[in-house]
């Protein structure tokens, strides 16, 4: 998967819901934990 298709899928989760991201260190998690 090239590294665009996986942010639009990333940005889309958060969109959902699914995940967050943590503003200082810019990384992804699930929501919610």
């Amino acid at each position: 998967m090239s590294p665009s298709t996986a942010h639009r899928y990333a940005l889309t989760l958060v969109e959902l819901g699914l995940l967050e991201r943590c503003p200082k260190t810019r990384k992804y998690r699930l929501a919610g934990t």
